[in-house]
């Protein structure tokens, strides 16, 4: 009977309404997927979104990890470039582990601190960026120290931290992490802290760039040689078309009294793409005789071209105002690229990566919006690189506001159920409250 009631309402429903109620829940349902993809794409990283960083210096995996930064979150994924992974190598007592990359056009980054006292090692800060197209710091120190562990062994465990202003939280799901790996012996009285063979990366230098290298002299004990002063730092380069040494200074370390060595530090200029060795002796000055040495791999890559700047967001409508075109802009400062690769997001409709290959192109469209039930401001934010068949350049953050315009009033008149000249959800809800009885304004 009930069956019989609904199948006599829907004859009398005109086909243009019957239409119009189609669309608005092909809109409801296509535009809740979308906004709640993210959702989706969390439940999924959570149980499983393995990490594997390794420094040198540092070795940190997790089977799981994320960093949420004012309801942001991060995952370690890179958007265009993959995830850079390094640190200071420090001392017998001091390191770092430093992370960074950019992800849903956010650059974030991921620093640890460690030390030393020779027989345990822990952390005493962590840092990420804070969720914002200009970064900030986020600071972990309020449970300091973290992971202490005997030296030459990992710390292992499930670990989640907030930050010192509760607006930032890390995770990690069986954390494996061991600092201090790769440290020199120390079974000389005169040792240098960088192992023979440690590898240096670097693009082709231009007049304000380059690459410093600095030694200075350990004892058995792990402890800094206070007096360094019958000692000179001797460099040198395999193939100088490759490697320049430049600017050959001194100063102390912490630990060392002056008379200070004058040559314990030296500036790297990349010549040329190429692979060559980088040595470094020292000698006692009075005797002559050499009593420590090390080499640092040395491999130049090619110079990415110049980054872009100036990322804007405009907007066109349709000519039904239904839509609009969202539309990214960029200058661009390079001569030698290819194209540009871009992230954008968009508040409530996710983002997308997409490559653009038309060279010197400074606009791209990147979405087409629906009109919404009213008109609603929407935060843009986008990250914008320049690249070539040898590198890709570091990214150009902008961000913005999307108006996205309230839908036009009219529509089919067969819909206006209420007769009040506007075809909107007010419609709806009479038609849902008196689904299966006949109704007609008064």
């Amino acid at each position: 009977m009930a069956l019989s009631r609904i199948a006599k309402f829907i004859k009398r429903i005109p086909f243009g309404l019957i239409l119009v109620i189609f669309l608005v829940t092909s809109i409801f349902v296509s535009t809740f997927m979308v906004r709640n993809s993210k959702n989706i794409n969390k439940s999924l990283a959570d149980t499983s979104n393995p990490i594997f960083w390794d420094s040198k210096n540092v070795f940190l995996s997790a089977d799981d990890f994320y960093i949420i930064a004012n309801g942001e979150e991060f995952y370690g994924k890179g958007d265009v470039k993959t995830v850079f992974v390094g640190g200071d190598p420090g001392s017998p007592t001091y390191t770092t582990l430093e992370v960074e990359w950019v992800e849903n056009a956010f650059p974030m980054r991921l620093y640890i601190y460690f030390r030393s006292n020779g027989v345990n090692w822990w952390a005493f800060e962590m840092r990420t960026y804070n969720a914002q197209v200009r970064g900030d710091w986020l600071t972990y120190t309020n449970n300091a120290p973290y992971f202490t562990s005997p030296l030459n062994q990992e710390f292992q465990g499930d670990i989640s931290f907030t930050s010192n202003d509760g607006k930032g939280q890390i995770y990690f799901k069986n954390l494996r992490l061991k600092a201090f790996n790769n440290q020199p012996s120390f079974n000389s009285d005169y040792n240098l802290r960088t192992l023979p063979g440690t590898e240096i990366k670097f693009p082709i230098s231009d007049p304000n760039s380059g690459y410093g290298l600095s030694e200075t002299l350990y004892g058995r004990d792990k402890m800094v040689i206070s007096d360094q002063s019958d000692f000179t730092f001797l460099w040198s380069v395999e193939n100088p078309n490759i490697v320049a040494i430049n600017n050959i200074s001194g100063f102390c370390f912490s630990g060392v009294n002056p008379p200070c060595p004058t040559n314990n530090h030296v500036d790297l200029k990349g010549v040329s793409a190429g692979n060559t060795r980088v040595n470094l002796e020292v000698k006692r000055i009075s005797t002559g005789e050499t009593i420590a040495t090390t080499y640092w791999n040395v491999t130049i890559s090619n110079w990415p071209p110049n980054s872009p700047s100036d990322v804007t967001f405009s907007q066109e409508a349709n000519s039904l105002g239904d839509t609009i075109i969202v539309k990214l802009h960029w200058q661009d400062n390079a001569t030698n690229e290819n194209g540009f690769k871009f992230t954008w997001y968009i508040e409530g409709y996710g983002g997308n990566t997409i490559i653009s290959t038309v060279d010197n192109d400074e606009i791209s469209p990147i979405a087409v919006l629906p009109c919404e039930f009213t008109q609603t401001l929407r935060k843009a934010r986008a990250a914008v690189y320049a690249y070539n068949s040898l590198a890709t350049s570091s990214p150009a953050f902008g961000e913005g506001a999307i108006t996205i315009p309230a839908c036009p009033s009219e529509g089919d008149r067969r819909a206006d159920i209420n007769e009040d000249g506007v075809v909107d959800i007010l419609d709806y809800v009479i038609l849902f409250e008196n689904f299966g009885r006949y109704f007609a304004p008064q």
